[in-house]
C-alpha cells in the first residue's frame, strides 16, 4: 500500500464527510431534529448526563484541563478575538447593549434610590483604580431568571472582582 500524507487523507476525509452530507441532507436533517427534541423534552436528564460526563471527562483527562487554564497568551487571544468580533457585528452588539440597558431600566422601579446605586458604582470605579483588578457591581438577584427576577436597587448590588462575577454569571449564590 502506498504512503499517503496524513494531510491528504484527512483532506479526502473531508470531501468524503461532505459528499455524504449532500447526499443525506434530509436523513442528517430528521436525526437532527429528532436529537433536538429529545435534548429539550428531558431538559433536566440531559443536563444531568451532561455534567456527569465532563466530570468524567475532567478526571480522565487532567493534563488537557491544566490546557485550558487563562494563560496570558490566552486571554489577549480571546481579547483579539472578541474586539475582533465587535468590529465585524457591530449591530449585534449594539442591539445586545440596548437590550442590557432597557433590561436594568424596566428593573429600575421609580422609588428606587438613585443616589444610592451610583454610589456603589463609584466605590466599584474607585477599587478598580486602587488595585488595577477590574470590578463589577453584580445583582445578587439576577435582573433576569428562570425563578426570580431582581430590581436594579442599591440592596440588591454588590461589587464584586470581574473573575468572581463572571463565573457567577445568571445565578443566585
Amino acid at each position: 500500500m502506498p504512503y499517503k500524507c496524513p494531510i491528504k487523507r484527512r483532506e479526502n476525509s473531508k470531501k468524503q464527510q461532505q459528499k455524504y452530507r449532500e447526499k443525506n441532507k434530509e436523513k442528517l436533517r430528521e436525526i437532527n431534529l429528532k436529537r433536538y427534541h429529545e435534548i429539550y423534552k428531558n431538559k433536566d436528564e440531559y443536563k444531568e448526563r451532561r455534567k456527569i460526563y465532563n466530570k468524567m471527562y475532567r478526571e480522565k483527562y487532567p493534563e488537557k484541563m491544566k490546557a485550558y487554564k487563562n494563560t496570558p497568551e490566552q486571554i489577549e487571544k480571546r481579547k483579539k478575538r472578541q474586539l475582533e468580533y465587535q468590529k465585524n457585528n457591530k449591530g449585534k452588539v449594539n442591539a445586545n447593549n440596548a437590550l442590557r440597558k432597557k433590561r436594568v431600566r424596566r428593573a429600575m422601579p421609580k422609588w428606587a434610590d438613585r443616589k444610592e446605586i451610583a454610589k456603589i458604582y463609584q466605590k466599584s470605579h474607585d477599587i478598580q483604580e486602587s488595585t488595577g483588578i477590574k470590578y463589577h457591581v453584580d445583582h445578587i438577584i439576577p435582573l433576569v431568571n428562570d425563578k426570580v427576577c431582581g430590581l436594579h436597587v442599591h440592596w440588591n448590588l454588590q461589587v464584586l472582582p470581574a473573575s468572581v462575577n463572571l463565573k457567577k454569571g445568571n445565578r443566585i449564590v
